[in-house]
């Protein structure tokens, strides 16, 4: 196991909040598999959220430049990503279509195994599954996502993305 390339999609968790099991996951794979690629997500102005018009000029500052960053370290590498600062409905088509551009230039292709965590990351990992980037595909369901959405809109469209999740991945 110690010659597996392993794609990770972790987003924001593996930056963010207090002790997510995904960072447990991500600690566990470092030590037993050769080559982790780790993709988390930083918000748009790469920083808590503030006040607006400032977030905006942060974010639109570093987009042409800094909307990818990519750190290696004993043959893991940790991928970041900015998000785009999108209203909520758009933010759930664009999103993972954004990521999966911006990751197109810094993957390493083909990975053995590529692991999803959260289903806003439904389209990107169909994508990276129908390309031959990855082999295999789990899905790891952290949550049930669409009871996190603040309105009924968010929550069928999140519900969509769950449902297709779980049918793109070999694993769930």
């Amino acid at each position: 196991m110690h010659n597996t390339r392993i794609l990770f999609v972790g987003g924001s968790n593996l930056l963010y909040g207090l002790n997510h099991r995904s960072r447990h996951l991500l600690t566990y794979l470092q030590q037993q598999v050769g080559q982790v690629d780790a993709v988390a997500y930083t918000n748009f102005s790469s920083g808590q959220q503030s006040v607006l018009l400032h977030n905006l000029w942060h974010g639109l500052r570093h987009l042409p430049w800094g909307s990818i960053q990519v750190t290696e370290q004993n043959h893991h590498r940790q991928i970041i990503v900015r998000k785009l600062f999108l209203p909520h409905p758009l933010n759930l088509l664009a999103q993972d279509l954004w990521c999966y551009q911006r990751l197109q230039s810094v993957l390493r292709p083909p990975y053995a195994l590529g692991i999803v965590g959260h289903a806003e990351n439904a389209l990107l990992a169909r994508m990276l599954k129908r390309r031959g980037l990855v082999e295999q595909l789990i899905y790891d369901d952290w949550d049930y996502y669409p009871g996190l959405e603040p309105n009924r809109l968010g929550a069928w469209m999140m519900a969509q993305r769950e449902q297709s999740l779980m049918h793109t991945a070999d694993l769930v």
